[in-house]
C-alpha cells in the first residue's frame, strides 16, 4: 500500500467513526448543565458523569467561546467572498450569472453549523455502546438554554441551585486561593464581593426559572442543598430525569465515586482546605463568614428568591 492509499485509508476509518459516532448521538438523550458559579455544577458533572450510561463533560462554553467564534469567522468569510474568486470575474464579464448570496451563509446556515459543531464534539464522549445520556456542563450554560432549545429542541436541561449567602462565602475564598493579591486588590472584602455578585445571581435565578416554568417537562431545579442532605433521593431525580438506570446500586455506585472525601483528597466535610477547590464541603458557612451588612444587601435583593426557592431568612 502506498501511502496515498494509506491516507485514503486513514481517513475512510476516521470518517466511518465520526459517523458512527453522530449516529449513535441522535439515539441518546442530550443534556446541558448549569448553575451559578461555585453552585455545585462540577459536583453534579462528575456524579453523573461516573453512571455508566451517562457522559457528562465540561467546560465546553459553546454558547459563550464556540458560537461568537464561529460566527466571527462566517462573518468575515461573507464580508470578503464577494470579492474573491474567478467566478466573480466571470460575472463582471457576463459569462456567468453567479449571485453573491450563493457564497453567503444566511442565519439558518449559522444555526446548522453551531449546532453540527456542537454536535461533532459531544459525539466524541458518547462513544461507549452503553452510554444513553450526553450532557455538558458550564456554569453560565443557565444563561443559554434559550438558546440551546432553539438548536436543539428534544434536549434536556439541569439547573442546580444553591443559597447565595453560601456562594458569596465559597466564592469569595476560591477567588482568594486563584488570586489573592489580585482579589483583595479589586473587591476589597468579602462584602463588598458579595454586593457585586447577589445582583448576578438573581438575575440569572429569575431567568433559569422562567425557562423551567416554560419546558417543565424537558427542565429541572435542583438545590445544592436537597443533594447534600438527601442525595440518595435527588441522585435518583436526575437519573430518572434523564431515564437511565436508576437502581439502588447504581445510586450507590455514583454517590461512593463522588463522595466529599474522594473529592477533597481524603478529608471529611468540614474540615477546611481554603486552597481546595472543595474547601469545606458544608451548608450554612455563611453563618461563620457574613456580617449584619452583607446579610442586609442579600435580604433587599434576594429575600423573595430566597423565600421562593424555600430557604430560610436570616438576619441577626
Amino acid at each position: 500500500m502506498n501511502e496515498g492509499q494509506y491516507n485514503a485509508h486513514s481517513f475512510r476509518d476516521k470518517l466511518d467513526v465520526l459517523l458512527g459516532n453522530l449516529t449513535k448521538f441522535q439515539d441518546q438523550q442530550l443534556f446541558f448543565l448549569g448553575g451559578f458559579i461555585k453552585s455545585g455544577t462540577t459536583w453534579i458533572e462528575r456524579l453523573l458523569d461516573t453512571h455508566p450510561q451517562v457522559a457528562c463533560k465540561g467546560e465546553a462554553h459553546f454558547a459563550s467561546l464556540l458560537e461568537p467564534a464561529l460566527r466571527s469567522a462566517i462573518v468575515k468569510y461573507n464580508s470578503v467572498i464577494p470579492e474573491r474568486g474567478n467566478w466573480k470575474r466571470l460575472n463582471d464579464e457576463g459569462v456567468e450569472s453567479t449571485q453573491t448570496s450563493d457564497y453567503s451563509y444566511l442565519e439558518q446556515d449559522f444555526d446548522n453549523i453551531s449546532r453540527l459543531s456542537i454536535q461533532l464534539l459531544m459525539s466524541k464522549w458518547s462513544g461507549n455502546s452503553s452510554i444513553r445520556a450526553v450532557g455538558e456542563k458550564t456554569p453560565n450554560n443557565a444563561q443559554y438554554f434559550y438558546r440551546f432549545h432553539q438548536l436543539f429542541p428534544n434536549a434536556k436541561f439541569i439547573y442546580i441551585v444553591r443559597d447565595i449567602r453560601d456562594v458569596i462565602v465559597s466564592g469569595w475564598f476560591f477567588n482568594l486561593a486563584l488570586d489573592s493579591e489580585g482579589t483583595i486588590s479589586k473587591y476589597s472584602t468579602i462584602h463588598d464581593y458579595g454586593t457585586l455578585i447577589i445582583k448576578n445571581w438573581i438575575q440569572e435565578i429569575a431567568n433559569a426559572n422562567n425557562f423551567i416554568e416554560q419546558h417543565n417537562n424537558q427542565a429541572m431545579l435542583i438545590r445544592y442543598e436537597d443533594l447534600w442532605s438527601e442525595p440518595q433521593l435527588h441522585t435518583k431525580r436526575l437519573l430518572q430525569f434523564l431515564g437511565v438506570e436508576d437502581s439502588d446500586e447504581s445510586i450507590e455506585f455514583c454517590l461512593e465515586k463522588t463522595d466529599f472525601s474522594k473529592l477533597s483528597g481524603g478529608r471529611t466535610r468540614g474540615t477546611e482546605n481554603r486552597g481546595s477547590f472543595y474547601r469545606k464541603g458544608i451548608i450554612g458557612d455563611w453563618k461563620n463568614h457574613l456580617k449584619h451588612d452583607t446579610l442586609v444587601e442579600v435580604e433587599l435583593y434576594c429575600g423573595a428568591m430566597l423565600d421562593h426557592l424555600g430557604y430560610d431568612q436570616y438576619l441577626p
